[in-house]
């Protein structure tokens, strides 16, 4: 079993801003999409965990550092492994180069498995499927984040709601982390997003948000820092810092 999954993709035009480079929600879904193949490679992809463990897996938190957004139609070289898990935590590097193998975009995604039944967190040696004999990777394509304030939003930060609908949600009914990218995108208008590119970008997953919920969606700009966060009316369910560039 190969301790890391790497595949050629493009850049396709469902996967392209308003620019026609990668999206923010396209980069999501590429590293999804690598980090999926390599689940199902080591026989722990989301079907097999629920039939034998009863249990799903979850992102926490996901990094992302942008060096250069690809093109539309550019062909890229996608890359994934998992560093030795903790108790409960696994935390996943990430890989986006071009043909010629220069980076382009580095991330880190932090992974749990919850229960199918309770939704609490399940220990990683209570999990039958998941390879202990596995000789996992140790170097870090992401090692850090810029250092950035805690975002505590008020009325005033508050930009627009959204009701969530059945084409936000994932197989495990909630909302997919890769939608998040979207709503945060949606924060500001076009106009902003023409002159302004994000270099770094830290978003943590707090609660899971389900179908027919409203989220309340708050933002702030503080110099070339966006700060972004979601609510329903009894928790957060997500917060999220953007380091920007202007173009």
């Amino acid at each position: 079993m190969k301790n890391f999954s790497e595949t050629t993709m493009r850049v396709d035009a469902s996967k392209t801003d308003i620019k026609f480079n990668l999206s923010l929600t396209g980069i999501l879904e590429i590293m999804e999409d690598a980090q999926t193949i390599h689940t199902g490679e080591m026989k722990v992809d989301a079907p097999t965990l629920k039939k034998y463990d009863n249990a799903f897996w979850v992102i926490t938190r996901n990094y992302i550092h942008i060096n250069r957004l690809p093109h539309f139609e550019e062909n890229l070289i996608v890359g994934t492994y998992p560093l030795k898990p903790t108790v409960i935590r696994s935390e996943r590097q990430n890989y986006i180069n071009d043909a010629d193998g220069n980076n382009l975009i580095s991330g880190k995604t932090e992974w749990c498995a919850l229960d199918c039944d309770s939704r609490k967190i399940r220990t990683f040696n209570s999990l039958k499927t998941y390879p202990r004999d596995l000789q996992h990777k140790t170097e870090r394509i992401l090692s850090s984040f810029p250092a950035l304030p805690n975002f505590t939003p008020d009325e005033s930060d508050f930009v627009y709601s959204r009701l969530i609908r059945t084409t936000d949600l994932d197989f495990n009914l909630h909302v997919n982390n890769v939608k998040y990218a979207n709503y945060i995108i949606d924060c500001f208008p076009s106009s902003f997003w023409m002159q302004n590119s994000v270099t770094d970008i830290k978003i943590d997953y707090l609660n899971e948000c389900k179908e027919a919920e409203t989220m309340k969606l708050y933002a702030r700009q503080t110099d070339n820092v966006l700060f972004v966060c979601g609510k329903t009316e009894d928790k957060t369910i997500f917060s999220a810092a953007a380091v920007l560039k202007r173009n």
